[in-house]
């Protein structure tokens, strides 16, 4: 469901989707690091 919600956020944006496949690959090695940038970002779009 996470991943839904950044999925509509990026919807529109190329650089959304960049950072949405950072999140990707940074989650293999750290779930918590995602979160915390994910939700930096998001904030910061908001």
């Amino acid at each position: 469901m996470f991943i839904v919600i950044i999925l509509k956020i990026t919807n529109t944006s190329n650089q959304g989707l960049m950072v949405l496949l950072q999140l990707y690959s940074v989650r293999k090695e750290n779930l918590s690091i995602v979160l915390t940038d994910a939700v930096s970002w998001w904030g910061a779009v908001a």
